[in-house]
């Protein structure tokens, strides 16, 4: 038998159904967005420790020692990620599917306070002295991969849509204990940073963007005014800039999932809302908003990205004692060109993830459309994918012809009067032609593999009564680009040979690829 001085809670059996595979294959990926534990290099190898066939008293242990003074800074990422990597490596039937239905409802609940404590272990660390940041990144992952775990299984609870954001109760809601009823809806407060997901193929890219994939792409602040008490909520999008929207409109505005987190001051976390508040306002009474900040760029607030306003805020409210976030993420994809075409050259920026890592905030509550999981998945699964091929295979987004004529109408239309109302929620005026390009491109790409991957989904769905695991959803990917790069190689050929359109070719026209024209290698056999 191994031994580790870590407690060696889980333990290996053998079972076979459905829904163990699908848990099983969930609980392997280490998260919704995420790639494979990035284990540093100096990291001693801690032994592996088995996983039990009841998830459940596993996750109870886990839990326990979380809440312990023995989980130390020497110990986090070692002990983290030897959980997490055997996990990963744990086989589809280790799992009990009858008592995982039954006790959904609590894992759910346990699922959340796993990443209650990992932020409170967190804080407990930070106030002792400064934290690797193996660490950081182990806690990171390990939020990712209880979030995944805990939509997958609350879906089997109830998968009904719920547009209306941080309502619904329980298991849409989830709300910190300390804060308020978990059947409830979320509280808010003047100075509550929302961060949040939304629906779009663009909200996943954002969230991938980093280093570390996350699972969100939009940062807000709430501000309540003194007067009225009426809420409103302050943020910077692509299309408008930065502005202010009453909280009917930014609740119900199509998110996927969404996070408060506060500052225990609660005087000063008004007056970060209310700087952030007055100074868009001031931007917009002049007729033009503050514009959005493509480059990322926290040096400078002439322009503005999402996470910016709440950072702004807090910064001038504090006289910059809190400066946002405590941990930024490093922009370090190897192939740029996603990053290039939409301006960003900075090397490490503010994520909207990284607030999840800041245990000076509070997280009060989650709430989350479980109606959009699925798609949610589907496209997790498919821009990880995309990024990865990026990287590691060197594929680069291309604008077809048509899409290049699109691009330039687009571009100079936005700069028509007669067009500025029209598009100005889709074109801002400081969209660059790349941005245009690449936005164009990602989504040719994107679009027609989601509707593939659905199709298999709906597929695994009919036989078994789930659907496809994050795990089953790369599988099926990497054969669709391997099959789809051969339609493209021979539809290539076949092109070079035909250059002018001919009444009767020598040879049939084959099947023309799915998305390799617009999404490829450089050259042929790469």
């Amino acid at each position: 038998m191994k031994s580790s001085r870590f407690p060696r809670f889980f333990r290996l059996y053998p079972s076979v159904t459905a829904l163990t595979a699908t848990i099983a294959a969930a609980l392997a990926a280490p998260g919704c967005s995420s790639p494979p534990l990035r284990k540093p290099a100096s990291e001693a190898r801690v032994e592996s420790m088995a996983i039990p066939r009841d998830f459940g008293a596993g996750l109870k242990q886990f839990l326990g020692y979380l809440d312990s003074e023995r989980f130390t800074q020497a110990d986090c990422a070692p002990f983290l990620n030897a959980v997490f990597d055997e996990i990963r490596s744990s086989k589809p039937e280790h799992f009990e599917r009858e008592k995982l239905v039954k006790d959904a409802p609590e894992l759910v609940r346990d699922l959340f306070a796993v990443r209650l404590k990992l932020r409170k272990a967190l804080g407990r660390m930070l106030a002792a002295g400064p934290v690797d940041e193996s660490c950081v990144t182990a806690m990171r992952n390990g939020m990712r991969a209880a979030r995944f775990i805990d939509e997958y299984l609350a879906e089997r609870i109830n998968n009904a849509p719920n547009a209306n954001s941080f309502t619904g109760g329980f298991p849409y809601v989830q709300i910190n204990p300390e804060f308020g009823s978990a059947d409830g809806a979320i509280p808010i407060k003047s100075g509550d940073v929302l961060l949040s997901r939304g629906w779009a193929f663009t909200s996943a890219a954002i969230a991938r963007v980093g280093e570390i994939d996350g699972q969100f792409s939009h940062l807000a602040i709430a501000y309540v005014d003194e007067k009225t008490s009426k809420t409103y909520v302050v943020e910077a999008h692509i299309e408008v800039g930065v502005a202010v929207t009453t909280w009917e409109k930014y609740a119900t505005d199509g998110k996927m999932r969404a996070v408060v987190f506060r500052h225990p001051d609660a005087a000063l976390a008004h007056q970060a809302a209310k700087i952030a508040y007055d100074r868009a306002m001031s931007a917009s009474a002049t007729g033009k908003n503050i514009p959005y900040d493509f480059g990322m760029v926290l040096a400078s607030d002439d322009e503005m990205f999402c996470s910016e306003v709440p950072y702004y805020g807090y910064h001038v409210a504090s006289g910059g004692r809190i400066e946002l976030p405590l941990f930024q993420s490093r922009m370090s994809m190897k192939n740029r060109q996603f990053l290039d075409a939409i301006g960003v050259n900075v090397s490490t920026t503010f994520a909207p993830s990284d607030m999840e890592v800041d245990p000076r905030f509070e997280l009060v509550g989650e709430w989350r459309n479980l109606g959009l999981a699925t798609n949610g998945r589907m496209k997790d699964a498919t821009l990880t994918k995309v990024f990865e091929w990026a990287d590691e295979r060197g594929y680069l987004l291309r604008n077809t012809p048509f899409e290049k004529l699109v691009r330039a109408a687009s571009f100079r239309a936005r700069r028509w009067p007669i067009f500025d109302r029209l598009l100005e929620k889709q074109f801002p005026l400081n969209m660059s032609k790349e941005t245009l390009g690449v936005i164009f491109s990602l989504h040719s790409v994107v679009d027609p593999i989601v509707a593939e991957l659905e199709k298999a989904d709906k597929v695994r769905f009919a036989k078994t009564g789930f659907g496809m695991t994050f795990t089953e959803a790369g599988e099926f990917l990497e054969l669709l680009r391997a099959n789809d790069y051969e339609l493209y190689r021979n539809h290539k050929a076949w092109s070079d040979m035909h250059p002018v359109q001919e009444s009767h070719p020598a040879q049939p026209e084959p099947p023309k690829p799915l998305f390799h024209y617009s999404f490829g290698p450089d050259r042929l056999n790469d």
